[in-house]
């Protein structure tokens, strides 16, 4: 499975946290809030079985959605591979009782054109770190979205728009992350801007 940090493709969309837990699926119409209840999901969301699923558990048109925001637990973007490695021989060594840490650590809120608070959408994300740099693209990759209508067509090719993510500058401001994920999901066109 490809991913940069917190954010990986699956099932032809782009997911927010773990395909195979709770996660948030965005594809050009529609986000989506994805529980699975059981055995029958697939990491790489290839050959899913759905009766394990829970889709839908909120479902908005993109185009509804008048801002994202993604909160990942602090611990995810500070901690480094050398701890991550260490927590994970300390939860084996326990026998597993223990969940390391960035396992649950995502927050999606997204709200709707004309609700007064978002709705939270709690996600699992990867074990492991996401460095500051995927956390900030991805905020960026968000902004980009809800600002530039023309680009959520680019959602439609998943691999495209984490490769553009991935391609972002690791010193870019994050007005230089807006226009570089702007240019690459709209082929440098200037695109619809939001009133």
């Amino acid at each position: 499975m490809r991913r940069f940090g917190y954010v990986t493709t699956a099932g032809g969309a782009l997911v927010l946290g773990d395909p195979a837990r709770a996660h948030v699926r965005l594809t050009a119409e529609r986000v989506e809030h994805v529980v699975p209840t059981g055995p029958g999901t697939d990491p790489d969301g290839a050959d899913v079985d759905r009766s394990g699923r829970t889709e839908g558990a909120f479902a908005a048109g993109l185009a509804d959605v008048s801002a994202f925001e993604v909160r990942a637990d602090a611990r995810a973007v500070r901690l480094g591979a050398p701890a991550v490695v260490a927590w994970g021989a300390v939860a084996a060594f326990a026998g597993g009782i223990l969940e390391p840490p960035g396992t649950s650590d995502l927050e999606v809120l997204v709200r709707r054109t004309g609700d007064a608070d978002p709705v939270e959408l709690p996600c699992h994300g990867f074990l492991g770190a996401y460095a500051a740099h995927a956390h900030a693209s991805t905020a960026a990759l968000l902004d980009v979205l809800l600002v530039h209508p023309a680009t959520r067509a680019a959602l439609d090719r998943p691999v495209d728009v984490l490769a553009a993510l991935r391609r972002v500058p690791r010193s870019a401001s994050p007005g230089e992350r807006r226009e570089s994920l702007r240019a690459a999901l709209v082929g440098g066109s200037q695109g619809d801007a939001r009133a």
